[in-house]
């Protein structure tokens, strides 16, 4: 699964994904959309090079966990320690650490991200 995080113009944004996945003949699913963010899944892998083809989107991430919003609200906005561990258990219970870690370039990728 894949976020797009759309510029000011949301509506023009979604529209703008539409054609272009339909273009390029990518079978894709709408699995969450709002005016914040969009969750695609999706049976393509995306490169790098697509966010300089989306004039409207000012960024996209790959969906490595899913947490419930209370979990992650307990856990950054309360502090709660139970809730911060099972936030650690989701991140580092996927291949995404391993990931960051794995200079592909020289330099390593890292970036985490909520939305709600």
């Amino acid at each position: 699964m894949f976020i797009f995080i759309p510029g000011k113009n949301w509506r023009l944004s979604l529209a703008e994904l539409g054609a272009y996945f339909a273009v390029r003949a990518y079978s894709i699913k709408v699995v969450e959309a709002s005016a914040a963010f969009f969750v695609l899944k999706g049976s393509a892998t995306l490169e790098r090079a697509v966010i300089d083809d989306l004039g409207g989107i000012i960024k996209i991430g790959r969906v490595t966990a899913v947490l419930p919003t209370s979990i992650v609200r307990a856990a950054f906005i309360n502090d709660e320690h139970e809730a911060l561990e099972k936030v650690r258990a989701a991140v580092l219970s996927n291949s995404t650490v391993s990931e960051i870690t794995s200079p592909r370039s020289g330099k390593p990728l890292f970036g985490i991200s909520v939305y709600s």
